[in-house]
């Protein structure tokens, strides 16, 4: 499903603005804008590389001149220097303050110089631009017909724009799932929501060339449907040509026609001539064909992006595509037929496509939340444990409240014999800082701890507190033991036999029953070393 487009109102368009215009017409579907970081730097005076180096560098007891003679002026690897240092800054008593609202996000070693980075974009971001022309910019651009968004920026400025579009944060992230490819925005480069995605050392750049080909081939389809339109960014820039490069990898030569006339790169340059020519750009090995657009201001680009028009809204689009599920046939399946109804805005009652049964399989994994994976450890429920590893896992991670993983890792094959993971590269990066934090999160809280460990040396295991202690002290304190004074099998029983006092009639479970249900997944499909000690 694609997103047919059209010329709108030709009214106020300059002649350049029409030839844009007409030319994004002969697609039938509409652009995606592909953002770099000129745009932030024009609108939120954003600061450069070099700039947010030397404003790092000054929180270190070098001077700038050093990192860069050091690094031989390569900004990344300058940024992998100042990892020491800045770790070691966060951790002064005087840092203390920005340790407790980053907690969370302190888990490597250059997680401290990314909070940094975050710290001082986030400061820049709020001084927005009121220069009454780029103003006037930034309203074309808001109402412009586009359909994704693809940035290598860490900002939100996108997000700010485009509000009902949603934001795939990291490289990974995009690999890892399904977009839509409509009313959505690719923050490859990570973003300033979650500091540690951020691309900005030697080692995360050499991370992300290192995938760059899985990158390519998810946003295939999107170059080969789309026009995409290059904004803020120099001609020849790297981030550029390495995504070309891996795209044209992909394609190879022959197939490389398939582009023509789909990539727009806009080259700013105060005071020129509106202009629009054919060139190419060398990407390794490659010559990619596009469209120059030179330009002495972003008005007439936005413009023309504002004066296509088409019958839906992205937002819509993307609801359609994630949600409409179609005709099915499939002789594996019993030559099955499968129609499915959409209740959406009025305007369609019934869609019909060709596809898998494994798809609306999939739309059903997406859609479940933390109860139906808790209760799923309690009645076995079915589940394909691959989907609920890909889709459903995954998405749980945005929404609050713990959930049982591992039994559906341990069956879907991902965990050895010891319940260690397998090849940690073929799962989320999010999921797997999730696991790796997960004991913590099921502990008995800060506020109980005493109380629990109290609890545990009184009564020695799991069985004599469940026995001697009411249901919601026992639900409370019992993390407090280790996992060999827990019996997997008594638990089991305990959880089946409260479960009916414990679901409420909202059907949400209460709090520490929910977290004794992942503790009992940890301990029965976990790690074998996973919950080795007593607390203390």
């Amino acid at each position: 499903m694609t997103s047919e487009v059209g010329l709108g109102s030709p009214t106020d368009l300059t002649e350049f603005a029409q030839q844009v215009s007409d030319h994004l017409r002969n697609f039938s579907a509409a652009p995606i804008l592909f953002v770099g970081s000129g745009v932030t730097r024009r609108y939120l005076n954003l600061p450069d590389w070099k700039s947010l180096l030397a404003e790092l560098a000054a929180l270190t007891e070098r001077d700038y001149s050093y990192y860069r003679s050091t690094a031989s002026n390569n900004s990344p690897q300058m940024a992998q220097l100042l990892i020491e240092p800045l770790k070691t800054k966060m951790w002064q008593e005087s840092e203390s303050a920005l340790r407790q609202k980053y907690e969370d996000q302190l888990i490597d070693p250059s997680s401290a110089l990314k909070v940094y980075v975050t710290e001082i974009l986030n400061r820049e971001e709020a001084q927005t631009t009121d220069d009454s022309q780029l103003l006037q910019e930034i309203e074309l651009l808001r109402k412009a017909k586009i359909d994704a968004v693809i940035t290598t920026n860490y900002d939100g400025f996108m997000e700010n724009l485009f509000p009902d579009f949603k934001v795939f944060v990291g490289q990974d992230e995009l690999v890892f799932s399904e977009p839509a490819g409509i009313g959505e925005i690719y923050k490859i480069h990570g973003s300033l929501s979650d500091p540690n995605s951020i691309i900005f050392t030697t080692d995360d750049c050499e991370s992300f060339k290192g995938r760059n080909t899985y990158l390519a081939a998810k946003l295939l389809t999107l170059f080969a449907e789309h026009p995409i339109i290059f904004l803020g960014y120099g001609f020849g820039d790297p981030d550029v040509l390495e995504i070309l490069s891996s795209l044209a990898n992909c394609l190879r030569d022959k197939n490389l026609s398939r582009l023509q006339d789909r990539l727009l790169f806009v080259n700013w340059q105060p005071d020129s001539t509106p202009a629009m020519v054919g060139t190419v750009m060398a990407a390794g090995t490659h010559s990619i064909p596009v469209h120059m657009l030179t330009v002495p201001n972003y008005e007439d680009v936005f413009s023309a992006l504002q004066s296509l028009e088409r019958k839906y809204s992205a937002k819509t689009l993307r609801h359609l595509k994630e949600h409409v599920y179609s005709l099915v046939l499939d002789e594996t399946k019993h030559d099955r037929l499968h129609v499915a109804n959409f209740d959406g805005d009025g305007s369609v009652d019934l869609v019909l496509g060709v596809g898998v049964i494994a798809e609306l399989q999939k739309h059903g994994y997406r859609g479940l939340n933390r109860i139906d994976v808790c209760m799923d450890l309690l009645h076995d429920r079915d589940f394909e444990s691959d989907f609920i590893v890909k889709m459903t896992l995954p998405d749980l991670l945005s929404r609050p409240g713990n959930f049982p993983a591992y039994k559906h890792l341990s069956l879907g094959g991902y965990l050895n014999a010891d319940g260690q993971i397998k090849d940690p590269d073929i799962l989320s990066p999010k999921l797997l800082r999730w696991l790796g934090d997960v004991e913590s999160k099921l502990r008995p809280v800060k506020s109980l701890r005493k109380k629990a460990t109290k609890a545990a040396q009184q009564f020695g295991d799991f069985n004599n507190m469940a026995r001697q202690c009411t249901t919601d002290d026992t639900l409370a304190y019992f993390g407090a033991f280790s996992r060999d004074e827990i019996d997997i099998d008594e638990l089991e029983a305990f959880l089946l036999k409260i479960e009916t006092s414990k679901v409420r009639a909202n059907g949400d479970l209460a709090t520490n029953f929910a977290k004794a249900i992942c503790v009992y997944d940890l301990l029965k499909y976990g790690p074998n070393t996973a919950w080795a000690k007593r607390l203390v």
